[in-house]
């Protein structure tokens, strides 16, 4: 079983699963990166159930048991970074149409990979109550800079086409006010790499401001979902090491919030 990742996911795209092992193939999916640290106790207390549970799991995937699975994973994450630390396809715009189309498939390719593996560990649930509250909210203000900037002007620009206008915001002066209704209002905030918005920055800048005028923040971000934020709400986007790949998945989570909203105007029609 060399690819536990595809492993993983076939799993949870087959209509054999229990309720909890659905559970638990999500959580390892998301975490894979962290299993060969971890003991079937650890899973079973993040997935609210037993180790045995854990364990029948990892044995109904073909593993002898829970020690069995994590050397797997150990090896299949050290392949995994290896291949990630090192991959790259170059896009050869000079030179002959036939090496500019053969590059251009192969690019193509490694970035449909990487937005696979990134948009597959979303956390679905989350993703949804964010767009519920980006639709019903009257009054949405999101805040990105640099690419985060960039999705969120694409997600002003794909929910304005369905008639929901939210205002994107590149920066803020925190001495003007934001909106007078704040029962009204939702602050969002995109930022790839949300470290200055840790708590322990909670007293300055931005989401200070935010929770001053707004009834609601989040967060969205690439930085590891364990960390605290001065916000109501995270979503976690699953990053990459690979610097090209990390910006498109971004702006693929983007895709994925955007038609949710759009799904749900569609409702309300």
């Amino acid at each position: 079983m060399d690819d536990i990742y595809n492993e993983l996911n076939t799993y949870l795209r087959g209509s054999s699963k229990t309720g909890i092992n659905e559970t638990i193939a999500s959580f390892l999916l998301t975490w894979l990166n962290d299993v060969p640290n971890m003991r079937a106790s650890d899973i079973a207390e993040r997935c609210h159930t037993s180790t045995p549970s854990v364990i029948r799991f990892c044995r109904e995937l073909g593993y002898d048991g829970y020690p069995d699975f994590k050397d797997a994973v150990d090896t299949y994450c050290q392949n995994v970074d290896a291949e990630y630390l090192t991959m790259r396809v170059p896009l050869r715009v000079l030179g002959s149409d036939a090496d500019f189309t053969t590059s251009i498939e192969q690019w193509t390719r490694q970035m449909h990979e990487y937005a696979l593996r990134t948009l597959l560990t979303v956390d679905r649930p989350q993703m949804l109550r964010l767009a519920q509250e980006i639709v019903t909210y009257p009054q949405v203000y999101v805040f990105g800079i640099g690419v985060s900037g960039i999705v969120a002007e694409q997600l002003r620009i794909r929910l304005a086409r369905r008639g929901k206008i939210i205002i994107v915001m590149p920066g803020t002066h925190t001495d003007l006010p934001l909106t007078e209704n704040k029962a009204e209002t939702l602050g969002i905030i995109i930022s790839q790499h949300a470290r200055l918005l840790s708590e322990q920055h909670a007293g300055s800048g931005l989401p200070p401001y935010l929770k001053r005028y707004c009834a609601k923040t989040w967060l969205i971000t690439q930085e590891p979902p364990d960390r605290r934020f001065a916000v109501d709400e995270l979503l976690h986007i699953l990053p990459n090491k690979n610097h090209e790949a990390e910006n498109h998945s971004l702006l693929y989570a983007e895709e994925m919030l955007g038609e949710c909203c759009c799904q749900l105007l569609e409702k309300q029609l």
